[in-house]
C-alpha cells in the first residue's frame, strides 16, 4: 500500500523496481505457466469431425472433391455424449444439438472472444454473423459435468 506523502520520485523508484522483477522472471517459468493454462479444459470431451459436405472419405483420408462453393455447408461433430450439426449460410451459423440436454454453450473465437449462444428447448441455436475467424463450439449437458468442444472450426 502507498503511504500518503509518497513523492512522484519515489513512485517511479517503485514501479521501475516492480519492471525488474518482472523481467527477472525466467522464460521457463513463464513458458511453463502458458503450458499449465492450455490444460485448464483437459476435462472436456473433444467431439471430432465426422462429416464434412465441402469433403468426401476416401480411404480413410478427407480429400477435396468440391469445384465450386456450395450455398450451404454442412459439418457434423460427434463425441460420446453429443452430436452438433452445422450449417454455414452467407449470414448465419445454424446448428443443433443432439440430445436436445444442453444447459449453455458459447462460441469461443481463437483470440479468447467468447459469445454466448441461446440453445432452444429442441438443440436449435443460431450464430449471427457466421464467425469469419477459427472458432470452437463449447457446451455443457444437464449432467453439468459433460462439457463437449469441438475441433478449430475455419469456414
Amino acid at each position: 500500500m502507498m503511504p500518503e506523502n509518497w513523492t512522484d520520485e519515489e513512485l517511479l523508484a517503485e514501479l521501475a523496481e516492480a519492471l525488474r522483477a518482472e523481467q527477472e522472471v525466467p522464460a521457463a517459468l513463464i513458458h511453463s505457466g502458458k503450458a499449465v493454462w492450455t490444460w485448464r479444459t483437459v476435462d472436456a470431451e473433444l467431439a471430432a469431425l465426422t462429416y464434412d459436405s465441402a469433403v468426401e472419405t476416401s480411404h480413410a483420408e478427407l480429400v477435396m472433391i468440391r469445384s465450386e462453393a456450395a450455398a450451404l455447408r454442412s459439418l457434423t461433430y460427434a463425441s460420446t455424449h453429443l452430436t452438433i450439426d452445422l450449417e454455414v449460410t452467407r449470414d448465419a451459423l445454424l446448428g443443433q444439438m443432439q440430445p436436445a440436454e444442453v444447459v449453455s454453450a458459447e462460441v469461443v473465437s481463437r483470440d479468447g472472444a467468447v459469445l454466448p449462444v441461446e440453445v432452444d428447448e429442441v438443440g436449435w441455436f443460431t450464430v449471427r454473423p457466421a464467425p469469419r475467424s477459427p472458432f470452437r463450439i463449447s457446451c455443457t449437458t444437464h449432467a453439468g459435468s459433460v462439457k463437449v468442444v469441438t475441433a478449430w472450426i475455419e469456414l
